[in-house]
């Protein structure tokens, strides 16, 4: 064909384009009533934007199915690292359990009961606590709850994964200390049953602590500081292994609002067979539980971290 009849760029005959100058006029004069259109679209798209996702409303069991789908992603992160962690909870009581037993030595089984509860309450501290507080630090340095805000999961499961995974972690620990320090001050394996019944009270609020101090922390390099700082507390400035009277005024009064006195003291007092100790111990470990796991909740912004 002839090139004045096609336009090469439109593949439109010439005779029926119409003129440049129209085609421009026409534009610009379509523009104002289009305008107030496109915003007012804009407007009611951004104020009632479609979610994603098709809501459905919860129920227990599709909560309890997102709960556990939350907890085997959280296991299978330390499914070739597990060992350490465990190890972690295990190894540093057992060695202060080991120099104070050669040092000074275990007059009596009254000794022997506080050495071990300190021991026992000291591996949740050096376990799981410390382990929340870089699991939270480092997440919040490499934006992991940005992967777990695109999921439609709430953060009081996440939370309560993450803790239920803290507390598994603390088992071994515990039992370990148990076993080997029962054997070690030549103690007899009582009250067993009330310990496993113990141990979950137990953990929940040196986890509080721990989830909370990670939330704190702005990155994985001050969260593994804040842990270091709290094992070297509680193993050494705090009434877990050292009597309360060996120390001085100003922690002994600090002692009195920090929940590992009483998880030992509970942990003492079902060694020890003394069932009137134990129910103080049981109410302060459930407020503590109650206050820390709560601040925990609302002090975790995910959206902001």
């Amino acid at each position: 064909m002839r090139p004045d009849i096609i336009d090469s760029r439109y593949d439109v005959p010439a005779s029926r384009r119409e003129p440049q100058s129209l085609i421009r006029a026409s534009h610009l004069t379509a523009l104002p009533s289009q305008q107030p259109q496109e915003l007012h679209l804009t407007q009611a798209t951004s104020k009632a934007a479609d979610p994603p996702y098709a809501r459905h409303r919860a129920t227990l069991v599709t909560v309890a199915q997102q709960y556990w789908i939350l907890l085997k992603i959280l296991l299978a992160e330390y499914r070739s690292t597990w060992f350490i962690h465990i190890l972690g909870g295990l190894l540093i009581p057992v060695s202060f359990a080991f120099v104070i037993v050669s040092v000074g030595g275990v007059s009596n089984s009254q000794q022997a009961i506080y050495l071990l509860g300190g021991n026992m309450a000291m591996s949740i501290a050096t376990g799981p606590a410390a382990f929340l507080i870089t699991k939270m630090g480092w997440a919040r340095q490499v934006k992991e709850f940005e992967y777990w805000i695109a999921l439609p999961v709430s953060k009081l499961l996440l939370v309560l994964a993450i803790i239920l995974v803290a507390l598994l972690f603390a088992l071994p620990g515990i039992l370990g200390i148990y076993v080997f320090g029962s054997l070690l001050l030549r103690l007899p394996f009582s009250g067993t049953w009330s310990l496993i019944l113990l141990i979950p009270l137990g953990v929940l609020p040196l986890t509080g602590v721990g989830a909370l101090l990670g939330t704190i922390a702005p990155n994985g390099e001050t969260s593994s500081v804040l842990s270091n700082v709290l094992i070297l507390f509680v193993g050494v400035l705090s009434p877990v292994v050292l009597p309360l009277e060996s120390l001085p005024v100003p922690l002994r009064i600090l002692a009195q609002f920090m929940p590992t006195t009483y998880v030992a003291d509970a942990f003492r007092a079902v060694l020890g067979g003394q069932k009137t100790d134990l129910t103080f111990d049981l109410i302060i470990l459930a407020l503590f539980s109650a206050i820390l796991l709560t601040s925990t909740y609302f002090r975790l912004d995910w959206r902001n971290t």
